[in-house]
């Protein structure tokens, strides 16, 4: 028969809720990847927009603001999947990760 003491209990409430915190981890970045992709995809589409379309002369200034908003969008993201945030959250991981082994 298995003894249940305090720290098992605590241990296995640990390992419980670590797996709770990884799939919300998992979805986070799943709906940053979708926030990535759809951006990007406006980008894509409104750049494409500006170069093969003709647009009429009253909302060419809109679209070219339009264009400058997702640009700063998408230097927001690439900042930040290549910058130091990235990394500073894969060391945030690592250090949650180590405590809960060593615990």
């Amino acid at each position: 028969m298995c003894e249940l003491t305090g720290d098992s209990i605590i241990n296995k409430t640990n390992k419980t809720n670590m797996e709770k915190l990884k799939l919300l981890i998992e979805k986070i970045d799943f709906l940053r990847f979708m926030t990535a992709l759809t951006v990007m995809s406006v980008l894509f589409i409104i750049t494409n927009a500006l170069l093969f379309r003709e647009i009429p002369e009253n909302n060419k200034e809109i679209v070219i603001h339009l264009l400058g908003i997702i640009e700063g969008a998408v230097m927001t993201i690439v900042t930040y999947e290549f910058g130091s945030s990235k990394g500073s959250d894969k060391k945030n991981e690592l250090l949650a990760k180590t405590k809960t082994d060593t615990e």
